[in-house]
């Protein structure tokens, strides 16, 4: 699945954060992955599994969610457009929160 978000941003640098529900990844490669692109960047992606009864996995039990976070640079202020690919079929996505940090 190919979620677009379109919204207006100034020029500069943000942390984008990307909340999912904290479930297992239910393929042999143990992963949780999503891509993400501001405005066609480069895509990163990022794995949001942990293993069961692990710190990281109780931490996101009790706050709700698993998190992944990426930095995007946008040269122009204007209209833009974040296109996250989700790349395991049991990965659910909560939140998006952008963050200018520049």
């Amino acid at each position: 699945a190919v979620i677009n978000y379109k919204t207006t941003l100034n020029a500069g640098t943000y942390n984008v954060v990307v909340k999912c529900l904290p479930t297992f990844a239910m393929e042999k490669e143990r992963q949780m992955n999503y891509s993400i692109s501001l405005n066609g960047d480069k895509l990163q992606t990022v794995n949001v599994s942990s293993e069961a009864d692990s710190p990281a996995w109780r931490e996101n039990v009790l706050r709700g969610f698993s998190q992944g976070e990426t930095i995007h640079i946008l040269r122009t202020t204007g209209a833009a457009t974040i296109t996250i690919e989700l790349k395991n079929k049991n990965l659910v996505i909560s939140q998006v929160e952008i963050y200018k940090t520049q």
